[in-house]
């Protein structure tokens, strides 16, 4: 037999083959499994038809059959032009199959054109780098062998006895290796037993502060339980009574299930409200019912107090409790009384003056009215004190504000606007100063007397 030598296969045929014949031979075994599978669905579909026309004759041919010969001619006229259009749609789908094919296997081969260019791009930037490298590397294994030589030559003159004595060094050398090896493995269990002790150490330190807590807590708790003096008692009722007469409130009743709070403020509001629903470590985060009653012996409640009493019902039942702390809500209720208490003691001032009339305008507003009577020179004037009254966010404090008003209700015609700025002067934003303003407004019109001109 004769050897059959096969053709040596360069890399550029071994890239060609790579990046053009094999996808040509994909295509083309790709086109001929899709022939095969469209050639046998045809065959199944012509024996379909077939045996659905011998089992039942279509009725184009049976039209046919019977149709005279003018009619048959048109028939079949009409069946050459349905063998073209099919042979023409048949020729148009496989054109554009294989167009298709085309289309596909020219995509793939672009993407390897791409491809082969990115390469070349990277395989140059390696060329570079290998063109900088290579040569110093070269130079460097040249001198590599030379030293080998070289070394070797050396050892090759050295003595037996020189040798002898190489090697009792490099026993030496390994006996101390070891050495150093036990005293790292010395230095090493030293140290795990120094981490030992430490952890130890901490163990102690954590559990000597445990039972310093512990003794600390079972002092509380003795403390607790033991028993309280009469001076004890006394120093607490002592500290209670300084406390409410610092503060004006007094506990009334508590109780613990519910946990409700009864309290008294200077003798005149109670105040019935839950704790746990205000902002407390056990807050229950929902309002709970909340009341605040007048004790006081005025009946019926003069006009100002009931506006301050009703405002400060207001504000506690449209107070976030959970977002209120119970000193807050205290502080609401007893900087609304005192602001109630001084107004009242304003209009009482201002009683002694002279006729004095008071009426809620709104929820938030007060209007104090005065009337000095100038019988001499036949005038009423009529000073209006404008109250409002304002609570802060969360339970702030009750704030109030003055706004002045004169008018001539008859007489003379004094300057209204000079009044008015003759009783701010004076009057405060509480009303402190409202009887002296009224006082030194009606000794002014009493000098004045009637306006010049007037008869």
């Amino acid at each position: 037999s004769t050897d059959v030598l096969e053709p040596e296969v360069t890399l550029a045929a071994a890239v060609i083959a790579a990046a053009c014949t094999e996808p040509e031979k994909e295509l083309f075994s790709h086109a001929c499994h899709e022939l095969k599978r469209y050639i046998h669905e045809g065959k199944g579909a012509i024996k379909e038809l077939e045996a659905e026309t011998f089992r039942e004759t279509p009725p184009l041919l049976q039209a046919y059959m019977s149709a005279g010969s003018s009619r048959k001619a048109v028939i079949d006229a009409q069946l050459r032009d349905i063998k073209t259009h099919a042979r023409l749609r048949s020729k148009e789908m496989w054109y554009g199959w294989r167009g298709q094919l085309l289309e596909e296997l020219m995509h793939v081969l672009h993407g390897i054109a791409e491809g082969l260019l990115r390469d070349d791009e990277v395989l140059l930037e390696k060329e570079e780098i290998i063109a900088e490298v290579l040569p110093g590397m070269l130079e460097q294994r040249d001198g590599l062998e030379i030293e080998a030589a070289r070394l070797q030559e050396a050892a090759n003159a050295v003595s037996p006895e020189e040798k002898e004595e190489l090697d009792a060094a490099r026993e030496r050398l390994v006996e101390v290796d070891e050495e150093l090896d036990a005293k790292r493995l010395l230095l090493q269990s030293l140290e795990e037993e120094s981490q030992i002790l430490a952890s130890t150490e901490e163990t102690l330190i954590d559990a000597r502060t445990e039972y310093t807590a512990a003794i600390a807590s079972a002092d509380k708790v003795r403390d607790s339980c033991r028993s309280i003096s009469i001076d004890e008692i006394a120093a607490l009722r002592d500290n209670i009574t300084a406390l409410e007469a610092t503060h004006h409130w007094h506990v009334d009743a508590a109780s613990s299930h519910p946990t409700t709070l009864t309290m008294t403020y200077a003798s005149a509001l109670q105040l019935f409200f839950h704790p746990t629903a205000f902002n407390t470590r056990i807050s229950t985060g929902q309002n709970a019912p909340i009341g605040l009653t007048y004790l006081g012996s005025a009946d019926p409640l003069p006009t100002t107090l009931r506006f301050f009493l009703q405002l400060i019902r207001a504000a506690l039942q449209a107070l976030p409790q959970a977002e209120t702390t119970v000193p807050q809500l205290l502080k609401l209720v007893s900087s609304g009384w005192e602001a109630a208490r001084r107004i009242a003691e304003s209009e009482r001032r201002l009683g002694i003056e002279g006729l004095t009339a008071t009426r809620i305008l709104a929820d938030d507003k007060l209007q104090v009215s005065s009337f000095i009577l100038l019988p001499k020179v036949k005038t009423k004037v009529r000073v209006d004190f404008e109250v409002s009254a304002t609570v802060g966010e969360n339970g702030g404090e009750v704030s109030v504000g003055t706004e002045v008003g004169c008018k001539v209700v008859y007489g003379e015609p004094y300057d209204e606007t000079k009044m008015k700025d003759a009783i701010e002067s004076k009057a405060g934003e509480m009303g402190e100063g409202w009887a002296d303003a009224v006082r030194d407004l009606r000794e002014k019109l009493l000098v004045r007397g009637k306006k010049v001109g007037r008869k």
